[in-house]
């Protein structure tokens, strides 16, 4: 079977740091961890958007009172009853994510050759 993992630098930018990816390896610990509490929101504002997609609205009213009462593995399994797999959503917006930001860094980089 084809497997498009066995392709060394796409293997390696799944495993890479976001940050050493943009060259922010060496932002103080504090910086870092902001960075992550930002990226950490945007993703999970971007797997809510996505599952507020796939619900009617109806849905979407009960998805909005699960969330309220801020119980995680209710809220999970009413996810597994409509068929949406809660990590594998994180996973595809983390990726995206990552991706995105690191071709912007790139795009400003090629811009910008003197940074």
């Amino acid at each position: 079977m084809f497997d498009l993992m066995n392709d060394p630098e796409l293997k390696a930018f799944f495993d890479e740091d976001i940050l050493k990816l943009i060259g922010g390896d060496d932002l103080a610990p504090e910086k870092k961890q902001e960075l992550y509490l930002e990226i950490g929101k945007t993703v999970q504002n971007r797997v809510i958007a996505r599952i507020y997609a796939t619900l009617s609205e109806e849905e979407g009213a009960e998805f909005d009172k699960l969330i309220d009462q801020d119980e995680f593995d209710k809220v999970q399994e009413y996810l597994r009853r409509k068929n949406l797999d809660l990590p594998a959503l994180m996973a595809a917006e983390a990726l995206a994510y990552k991706l995105e930001v690191y071709e912007l860094f790139k795009t400003a980089q090629a811009q910008n050759p003197s940074n």
